[in-house]
């Protein structure tokens, strides 16, 4: 009997997750247990290469934001590199896992702000910047604010729906 590569299980728990109907606050809340809590390994860890992926992902978002448009998608690729600057492949699949919830709670927060993601991109650049310094302090508190806003836009959106479904 062996076991199955960490591939097929990363797959099974995407696969469960996608299945599930998780709430965009739940997505959130998620967010901010597995992001925070791996401040103190990204700044420790992170490569030269990993802080230049993710300045070169802030490039691309502040361009896209140029144009006036903001794909979500950009964000979703901003934290998973964050996750992978870790250098923990369990951390790593577990985030990338919440790639189509994070997206869709995006959308929610978006609702709640239409121009959702304009401050979001500097925050990644300021965080890169943290990061460079292995400043845990700043970091931490850079991606705490960044995550309570998305989940404060949320609420937001959550009781704006109940509103209209009244």
């Amino acid at each position: 009997v062996t076991a199955p590569s960490s591939r097929l299980v990363g797959e099974g728990i995407t696969d469960l997750i996608t299945l599930s109907t998780l709430s965009a606050a739940e997505v959130t809340e998620t967010r901010m247990v597995l992001e925070l809590g791996i401040v103190p390994l990204v700044c420790a860890r992170a490569t030269e290469e990993d802080i230049a992926a993710l300045y070169e992902t802030c490039d691309r978002s502040a361009a896209a934001l140029q144009g006036d448009e903001y794909p979500l998608s950009l964000s979703a690729e901003w934290h998973a590199r964050y996750a992978r600057a870790a250098h923990n492949r369990a951390v790593a699949m577990l985030l990338e896992s919440l790639h189509d919830p994070l997206i869709m709670s995006l959308e929610r927060a978006r609702e709640a702000a239409p121009l959702h993601g304009r401050r979001g991109v500097d925050e990644h650049r300021a965080l890169v910047d943290a990061i460079a310094q292995h400043d845990v302090q700043r970091a931490t508190e850079l991606m705490r604010t960044h995550l309570e806003r998305t989940a404060q836009r949320i609420a937001t959106a959550e009781v704006q729906g109940q509103r209209d479904r009244s």
